[in-house]
């Protein structure tokens, strides 16, 4: 199964959730969550904090699996799926608060994952929101075997993915307008990377 179309496990599910509360104040908020997969990370949020306006997207051959989830869900604040792959399709013209990007990074390329941040950066404004979660590296070193293993199988898939180095990501997200406001251990060895749009500075 894809990384990114996964559920998570319940562990690390109540755990993002008590992450998201404290990132997304009790505010009238539009979010976009990237890669949805099965929708289950929307429904599961959305479904506690109430203002959020969650839409979600993926690829074309996802909708059906996020739409099920979302019509079984019942929620008003869930919407979508919009189309959208990264590198393919435009990024999505709506006003937002915060995007929410989960299990991706690690299964497109690097070309891919700076063009993303390069949308984020061009689309974001002062005080949005960008919440990355999955693995990472360390000062190129793995955070558990198992996400070494994982690195294997996917670059045998497709040399050009991978686990991308934390260092990296945040230069990346810096060089594009973005601050690091904090880093979140899981306990099974996942990240999540929190940032925040800083004020669009005009070059002279």
């Amino acid at each position: 199964m894809d990384p990114a179309a996964a559920p998570l496990k319940t562990s690390n599910k109540e755990e993002l959730l008590k992450i998201f509360k404290k990132i997304i104040p009790n505010e009238k908020w539009r979010l976009l969550e990237i890669a949805s997969g099965s929708g289950h990370h929307a429904v599961h949020i959305a479904s506690q904090l109430k203002d959020l306006q969650w839409v979600t997207s993926d690829v074309v051959a996802r909708q059906n699996a996020i739409k099920k989830t979302i019509k079984e869900a019942k929620l008003l604040n869930v919407h979508g799926p919009i189309v959208f792959e990264v590198g393919k399709d435009i990024f999505p013209k709506q006003k937002l608060n915060a995007v929410f990007a989960s299990q991706l990074i690690h299964v497109i390329s690097w070309k891919l994952t700076k063009t993303l941040i390069k949308s984020l950066g061009n689309r974001l404004r002062k005080g949005s929101q960008v919440i990355f979660y999955g693995p990472f590296l360390y000062g190129g070193k793995y955070s558990s075997a198992r996400f070494e293993e994982l690195d294997r199988n996917i670059k045998a898939k497709d040399s050009l993915s991978g686990i991308r180095a934390f260092e990296d990501i945040s230069k990346v997200m810096s060089k594009a307008g973005f601050k690091l406001v904090k880093d979140y251990h899981f306990a099974d060895e996942n990240h999540l990377l929190h940032f925040e749009r800083l004020e669009h500075i005009k070059e002279k």
